[in-house]
């Protein structure tokens, strides 16, 4: 459980770096590897502008530095552990009431490799459980365990340049050094007392309204051109699912121009 808390909110913190202005960075990603012999191993994962490796790494290691300087806030914590309550209610929901792939997978591996298959509804109560008693201190202070200075391993994958390289190892030495030294302030929650209440100078209204028995959704045209497919069901109590889709992209491609356009864009990221 706390592989996945502190999971969550390093990801939290990671995208307001390249959320901000003249980021550095084009993509950013952590993963936890907590099985990992004889150690765990959290590793973070950087696409920076060539022009930016440096400055990018920079940016990173000061943010881990900050983390073990000051732990997770409270009001982080307490947001993490809801959503992943909340998660953790869908998937067990999902569970019980659909006769998944995922569960006739669990039975294939217990058959196959005598794997353990636990009830939904006791995992649920045990992990429910853990996150409960899980304090702060308990969860900064693993958060030391995990981030200790001493244990970075930093690998670079830049291109081939050996008579004009991108950086070199005292690079990346001096950088290490640098941030060591870096007094840095705590991080400031931006969430955390924020009014969330919203003001709009106009209020717009439904225009036009179109229903489709035959699929149980009614169309409504609102004022600004946005188009609102509803469908009541009975599928998940007190949930309400948005989803939200904007021209631009591979939306603008037709029949198989659309299919040559997701692969781009796979590549794209992967690249």
């Amino acid at each position: 459980v706390a592989y996945s808390i502190i999971r969550m909110m390093l990801e939290q913190r990671l995208y307001h770096l390249t959320d901000k202005e003249l980021s550095s960075f084009l993509n950013l990603n952590c993963l936890l590897y907590p099985y990992t012999q004889p150690m765990e191993v959290f590793e973070i994962e950087a696409q920076c502008l060539e022009e930016d490796i440096l400055s990018g790494t920079k940016d990173v290691l000061a943010e881990l530095k900050r983390l073990c300087d000051y732990g997770f806030t409270r009001s982080e914590i307490e947001r993490a552990k809801n959503d992943y309550l909340y998660q953790l209610k869908n998937e067990d929901d999902y569970e019980i009431k659909v006769n998944s792939k995922r569960l006739i997978r669990k039975y294939a591996e217990h058959f196959i490799n005598e794997s353990e298959v636990i009830d939904p509804r006791i995992f649920r109560e045990v992990t429910v459980n853990s996150i409960k008693s899980l304090t702060r201190l308990q969860i900064n202070d693993y958060v030391n365990e995990l981030f200790n200075h001493d244990q970075y391993v930093v690998s670079l994958f830049v291109p081939d340049r050996s008579n004009s390289p991108v950086c070199t190892e005292q690079d990346i030495e001096n950088i290490l050094s640098q941030v060591k030294q870096q007094a840095l302030p705590p991080w400031q929650d931006e969430i955390d007392g924020r009014n969330l209440d919203l003001e709009f100078s106009e209020k717009g209204k439904i225009v036009g309204e179109q229903v489709f028995n035959e699929l149980g959704v009614v169309e409504w045209t609102l004022s600004n051109g946005m188009k609102v497919c509803l469908k009541p069901t009975s599928l998940q109590k007190n949930e309400i699912v948005v989803h939200g889709i904007a021209k631009g992209g591979v939306s603008g491609f037709k029949g198989e121009e659309q299919v040559a356009g997701k692969i781009a864009e796979y590549i794209g990221n992967k690249a």
